[in-house]
């Protein structure tokens, strides 16, 4: 199985690009030499869920499959308002090209806040590459503060994605950071403590390959989410957003963007949208080219 090509590139890391350069001809898994002699079918996925508005499907899978018109275009620029500002009793997240962009903007509501801050370190042990970081090393936070939660709770009170606020901040009786997070649709406050993710590697133990941890990362599991990059908005969706793409350097970055809120109307544009920015990138085209192109949700 694998997801839609048409959204974000793979992440090859600078250490990497020689390898994939001089191997592979693209990073995507279809450039792998053990797909040479295997026989993909393709299957449509048609039903949409995260979309109603007929005509904004439409308009989405043409900027997703690079057949967006100047129409389309200066439909998605009727909501451009650079001057917009976000009303204090409502939720927008600002969706942004960059990790610099997005961490100014949140360092610049943050500081707005009265409250005092706190700081929690990250706890980084044995073979956990920065890259891989699922959360800042360095979180500092206050009351008030918006925030998106990194991890699944094992009971089942927040998702990887689960955009809340912060209510409160206290110790436990260990010393450890404990957070009062107040999900949003929700009237009472979740307690958040340090989590830990791990490494594995897999290794031979006693004559079997089993899967051994290699490194962890312990810190409580939530970012400032006033604003967000593209690329850790993938999977999420949201009812209104504000666009504010600094940037854009990768094929279906913009597609990405946009797709993630749930209507047209729910989106502002603070910067205009070009034709140029709505690329596709031509491996994955080729691709579907080759074993019969369907139509896919967004």
């Amino acid at each position: 199985y694998f997801g839609d090509l048409f959204q974000l590139p793979p992440v090859v890391t600078r250490s990497e690009q020689d390898i994939f350069r001089d191997f592979y001809d693209t990073p995507y898994f279809f450039s792998a030499r053990a797909f040479d002699d295997v026989e993909i079918e393709i299957i449509e996925l048609e039903r949409i869920y995260r979309q109603r508005d007929q005509d904004f499907i439409e308009l989405l899978n043409r900027i997703r499959n690079g057949y967006v018109t100047d129409s389309d275009i200066s439909k998605l620029n009727d909501n451009l308002d650079p001057d917009f500002q976000i009303p204090k009793d409502q939720f927008y997240i600002t969706l942004s090209g960059t990790n610099k962009h997005a961490d100014a903007i949140n360092s610049h509501h943050l500081a707005t806040l009265d409250a005092k801050s706190s700081i929690s370190q990250a706890d980084v042990s044995g073979d956990f590459g920065k890259e891989s970081y699922p959360a800042p090393v360095e979180l500092e936070y206050k009351v008030g503060a918006q925030i998106m939660l990194l991890s699944n709770d094992a009971g089942g009170r927040w998702a990887n994605g689960t955009i809340g606020s912060i209510a409160g901040c206290d110790v436990n009786d260990n010393g450890e950071p404990i957070v009062q997070v107040l999900v949003r649709g929700r009237r009472y406050p979740y307690e958040v403590g340090p989590y830990t993710w791990e490494v594995n590697r897999f290794a031979l133990v006693d004559g079997a390959i089993q899967p051994v941890v290699a490194g962890s990362f312990t810190q409580l599991p939530f970012r400032l989410s006033w604003a967000v990059t593209v690329h850790k908005s993938q999977g999420k969706q949201f009812e209104r957003m504000v666009i504010d793409l600094d940037r854009i350097f990768s094929p279906g970055q913009l597609y990405v963007a946009l797709s993630r809120c749930t209507t047209l109307e729910g989106m502002v544009l603070m910067r205009p949208i070009s034709k140029r920015a709505a690329t596709t990138d031509s491996r994955v085209v080729e691709f579907f080219r080759n074993h019969g192109q369907g139509r896919f949700g967004t």
